[in-house]
């Protein structure tokens, strides 16, 4: 763990004091503290790639394949009911997003690469 960034330490720290992956005491963190541990905007901008320039390759299809499901099943139901949302692609981005930070810690300092 020696070789990340002060401001990978920094969210790691945030982590740890919000209580580890499960987030369970969150709640004590300041919202700006919230917001550095459940958003990551490259995450939402590059979604799969960033996952994969962070060697999560595995967890970047997962969810890029639940998104996509998840979003289709969404967009036919609702337009069964002639509803049409544009933003529904969005979904799969805020999913990256808000995984991201703890995917990583958990990478990091669990050495667990998510799921296999």
């Amino acid at each position: 763990m020696n070789n990340i960034s002060k401001a990978w330490a920094q969210k790691f720290d945030l982590i740890e004091k919000a209580g580890g992956e499960k987030l369970k005491n969150i709640k004590n963190l300041s919202s700006r503290e919230r917001m550095k541990i459940n958003f990551n905007f490259l995450a939402f901008v590059f979604g799969p790639f960033y996952y994969l320039s962070k060697g999560m390759w595995k967890k970047a299809i997962a969810i890029s394949i639940a998104g996509i499901l998840i979003t289709l099943i969404l967009f036919s139901i609702l337009a069964s009911m002639n509803i049409r949302i544009a933003q529904l692609g969005v979904l799969t981005s805020a999913w990256f997003a808000s995984r991201a930070n703890v995917d990583y810690y958990r990478k990091i300092v669990k050495n667990d690469n998510c799921w296999w």
